[in-house]
């Protein structure tokens, strides 16, 4: 099976958002909480309770532009010196699979990575907790078609994180 396909900082925001949603709400969230209960704390210690109101509206605020900053920043750093358009090849073997682009060109195993993440807008192939590969639904597929990736991936990929 072959996939081809084009990355470009839209098609990356649209896995970083995958990636958001799985991945970094649920930690923000529980951050967030955190924060709520300790400033709800010294709200009770303390008598200024406008330092903590105005501290529990800041975090409100990151938590809210959070995403846009997570998302904007993917994408710029994936593109960092690198042209807005990337070609990529994948092609996929019982070993696992090469990936080709302009600046890549590389085998790697199955037991490499460490989770798959499949969405209607395309598949996440995590190497590492925090560094993936998207994979857009958009892709082109030789040899096969796109729901027996997907079935490849979550058969392939244990989820070791």
């Amino acid at each position: 099976m072959k996939l081809d396909y084009t990355i470009t900082p839209e098609a990356m925001k649209e896995g970083a958002s995958i990636a958001y949603k799985t991945r970094m709400l649920k930690k923000n969230l529980l951050i967030f909480g955190a924060l709520c209960i300790f400033l709800n704390i010294t709200i009770f210690e303390e008598s200024s309770i406008f330092s903590a109101t105005i501290s529990l509206l800041l975090c409100a605020v990151l938590l809210f532009l959070q995403r846009f900053i997570y998302l904007t920043r993917t994408s710029k750093l994936a593109f960092k010196g690198k042209p807005l358009e990337i070609e990529c090849s994948l092609e996929i073997t019982e070993e696992g699979f090469s990936m080709k682009s302009p600046t890549t060109d590389s085998k790697v195993s199955w037991a490499h990575f460490v989770e798959a993440t499949i969405s209607p807008k395309g598949a996440l192939i995590y190497s590492s907790k925090n560094i993936f590969n998207f994979i857009p639904a958009t892709a082109t597929i030789t040899d096969g078609t796109w729901q027996e990736f997907t079935e490849l991936l979550e058969s392939k990929i244990e989820k070791k994180i």
